[in-house]
């Protein structure tokens, strides 16, 4: 394991700590020293932030996490995603554009076996909110000639803008048009 720098953190959370205001020799503290944990932190586990399940081959982060489930932590001085964090570790920076997304649906994992380097609109994309896929767009642009994007719409739930720019190609674009913007934007990365 790393050696943590003075100024951060040694709970290993990686946030930054104030200076001591004042000398205690008693306690060996000198005044302008940076302290060595946060307020708490010194009675914090500094074991391994996630367990693994057998099962799914998960890492599943045991500290904070957001509502939506995300894992976060102090990096760098910063707050981020644990799982950005995790992917950066293994794989490098991500690309300018690109977001961690979750092969096993799982947004506690931090596995980053189980993360990829994708771009925000094909993220959204594989979310299971989402309501169309490459399948039913490529129905919508068969039926676009043959009924009015309205009732296209009522179809499939959506709205008739929706509809609007998957027959336009700005969303769902047809694969080959997404694997050249995809590569396009690899190469200027």
């Amino acid at each position: 394991m790393s050696q943590i720098p003075e100024g951060f953190c040694q709970c290993g959370c990686g946030a930054p700590t104030r200076r001591h205001p004042k000398t205690i020799p008693s306690l060996g503290i000198i005044k302008g020293k940076p302290r060595r944990y946060l307020r708490g932190h010194h009675r914090r586990k500094t074991g391994t932030p996630y367990v693994v399940d057998p099962r799914t081959g998960c890492w599943i982060w045991q500290r904070s996490r957001t509502p939506y489930g995300y894992g976060h932590m102090w990096h760098l001085g910063r707050l981020c995603s644990a799982h950005r964090v995790f992917y950066e570790n293994r794989f490098g920076p991500l690309p300018r554009g690109y977001v961690p997304d979750h092969l096993c649906q799982n947004p506690s994992c931090v596995n980053p076996d189980h993360l990829e380097a994708v771009t925000h609109a094909e993220n959204i994309r594989r979310s299971s909110a989402a309501k169309l896929d490459s399948h039913k767009a490529q129905i919508i642009r068969n039926l676009a000639g043959h009924m009015s994007q309205e009732r296209i719409a009522a179809i499939f739930g959506v709205s008739a803008h929706a509809i609007g720019q998957v027959i336009l190609g700005k969303t769902w674009q047809p694969d080959q048009q997404r694997t050249k913007a995809v590569g396009s934007a690899l190469e200027t990365a």
